[in-house]
């Protein structure tokens, strides 16, 4: 069963564009953005995995150097994130041998996980921009003037294994996936030139989970 889940969130600014002031003219140019990057609908909102790329993979046991344990705290965190997405059953998940008493696994894509990989993550839904709101203008300290916008989103065609397993993606992602932005949504900055209002870019996906270095970075 596909549901709407309603957003306000921050954005991925790309590329410079000239606007207008208009309300409507701002929620189609944003529309715009969103869509230029997401033309099926399909990864309005990605789950970082990391920068593995080819599966099937095998964990691999890591040893805590003394000067540097970002390596080994990504392989942690790595290979749990992998068992979070086996669980939801983006990946199959199998024994294949030990070492140093840790298990190691393979892990080979299910079809579903085939389905839903993109090169940003696991990957689904489409943004759609209900609203925006302006706010006044204001001279900042060498005389531009500009003003925010704040923008008032939905998210389509949310997949199953994105409903029905909300608790256990906010553990493997680590975020909260029941209000995954912040309440009151993020505002985008604008200028004003002579040919009208600028902003910086165009919009693209939201990615969650980014922070994470895999273990071969």
């Amino acid at each position: 069963m596909i549901k709407k889940i309603v957003l306000l969130f921050g954005l991925l600014l790309l590329a410079g564009s000239l606007i207008g002031c208009d309300s409507a003219k701002l929620k189609q140019d944003f529309q715009r953005g969103y869509d230029k990057y997401n033309p099926n609908g399909d990864r309005g909102i990605c789950l970082y995995l990391g920068r593995i790329k080819n599966y099937p993979y095998t964990t691999k046991y890591m040893e805590k150097e003394i000067n540097d344990d970002i390596p080994f705290l990504s392989n942690i965190e790595f290979k749990e994130r992998l068992a979070g997405f086996a669980e939801i059953g983006m990946f199959t998940r199998e024994k294949v041998s030990e070492d140093h008493g840790e298990d190691i696994y393979r892990y080979s894509l299910t079809d579903l996980g085939h389905q839903y990989l993109k090169p940003e993550g696991f990957c689904f839904g489409k943004i759609i921009v209900t609203g925006v709101k302006t706010s006044d203008t204001i001279t900042d300290s060498i005389g531009r003037v500009m003003k925010t916008a704040q923008l008032s989103t939905e998210i389509e065609n949310i997949p199953d294994w994105v409903n029905d397993n909300l608790d256990k993606l906010s553990t493997t992602i680590g975020v909260n996936m029941h209000d995954i932005v912040p309440n009151g949504g993020t505002s985008i900055l604008m200028t004003q030139t002579s040919k009208g209002w600028s902003k910086q870019g165009q919009l693209g996906w939201i990615r969650y989970g980014y922070y994470l270095a895999s273990p071969e970075d």
